[in-house]
Parts: structure tokens; C-alpha cells; sequence
């Protein structure tokens, strides 16, 4: 009798052990998914790259256009120096001259296309800390633990798109169009002239009368 009780006793310890291991699993993880392309389009990334990218690529253009006018005066000023009739000696030396000029002239474009495209990445990441909090975030209090990207989600069963509460989340002036400011400047002044202009025409009218 005591046997049974005991072996009793000790199937409930087990079972009771088991559901405490159980209750304390961490909880599954949940995921969230988001449309990186349409956070990105949000946010004006392509245009403003674009933009940074044509304002450097022509300052660039600029520098390098200079660069070469100022190698190939020191080439003509070196040529003249040797007058018409150079020997062998002063050719020579002018053909290392122009080799080391233009490599000094290629070493500075390379330079200036490096350091174009490390400034290009760190646009593109300062715009991507700012929708990742916000992400996170929004992940957080759906209860998810993973954000996964949309497009790279083979299967799931159900699944939550975050995509639309993060752009709505962002900065306002991150979500501006960035040549939109220009365009309404310009909106403003013409509508100022023309007030300023039909208040003077009125002031006008008023005092002739």
C-alpha cells in the first residue's frame, strides 16, 4: 500500500517538475515582417543619394578639369623651356614628366571617386538609423522578436507587415520630398509679388481718388 502511494506520489512530482520546466521555455519567437523598398522610397533615399551623388560628381568634374589644365601648362611651360629643337636627353625628360603628372592626375580622380563613394554609404546610413528605431519600435510593441525584410521571406504562416505604422512613425521631415522646399519658395515669392504688387496697385487707385 505504501509502495502505491509512494510510486503515486512520486508520478506527481514528475508531472509537476515537467509543466515547472515547461512554463519556464522562453517564449517561441515572433516575427514581423517589413517592405525595406517602400520604408526607403519613404524616406527619399534614391533622390537624395542621387542628389549628393550629381552635387559631388560635378564639384569633382570641376577639380579634375582644373587639375588637368594646371599638369598640361607645367607640361607646355617645360616643353618651351627647352625651346624648338630639345636633344634626346630633354624629350626623354619631358615623357616622364607628362607619365608622372598623368598618374598623379589618375591617383587624385581614384581618390576622389573613393572617398565619393564612402560619403554616398554614410548618407545611406544615416538615413537607415533613422527608420531602424522606429522599427524596432513598432516590432516591439506587436511583440515581435525578428523583423524580417519582406521580399526575403520564403514561407510563413501568418505573418504581421509593419511596413505602413513605420513610415507613418517617421520623421516628418525625413518623408519630404527634398526638391519639394525649393518649388514651394519659389510658389511663395510669386504669390508675394503679386499680393505686393495688387496692394500697391489698390493703394494707388485709392489715393488718385
Amino acid at each position: 500500500m505504501m509502495t502505491r502511494k509512494f510510486a503515486t506520489l512520486s508520478l506527481l512530482l514528475i508531472s509537476l517538475i515537467a509543466l515547472s520546466a515547461c512554463n519556464q521555455q522562453p517564449p517561441k519567437p515572433q516575427a514581423v515582417v517589413i517592405n525595406m523598398l517602400e520604408a526607403n522610397q519613404a524616406v527619399y533615399m534614391a533622390d537624395r543619394l542621387k542628389v549628393f551623388s550629381d552635387a559631388e560628381s560635378k564639384r569633382i568634374n570641376a577639380e579634375m578639369k582644373e587639375l588637368g589644365a594646371k599638369y598640361m601648362q607645367e607640361i607646355e611651360d617645360k616643353k618651351a623651356s627647352f625651346g624648338d629643337s630639345p636633344s634626346k636627353e630633354q624629350e626623354e625628360e619631358l615623357q616622364r614628366m607628362t607619365k608622372r603628372l598623368q598618374q598623379q592626375f589618375n591617383r587624385s580622380r581614384m581618390a576622389e571617386n573613393s572617398q565619393l563613394n564612402k560619403d554616398k554609404s554614410e548618407l545611406r546610413q544615416s538615413i537607415m538609423d533613422v527608420i531602424t528605431p522606429v522599427v524596432q519600435q513598432v516590432a516591439t510593441e506587436h511583440g515581435a522578436t525578428i523583423v524580417l525584410k519582406k521580399n526575403q521571406v520564403f514561407w510563413s504562416e501568418d505573418v504581421l507587415d509593419i511596413t505602413s505604422e513605420v513610415i507613418a512613425r517617421l520623421p516628418a521631415e525625413e518623408t519630404s520630398d527634398p526638391a519639394a522646399p525649393a518649388e514651394d519658395t519659389e510658389a511663395t515669392e510669386e504669390t508675394d509679388a503679386a499680393e505686393g504688387t495688387g496692394a500697391a496697385e489698390a493703394t494707388d487707385a485709392t489715393a488718385s481718388e
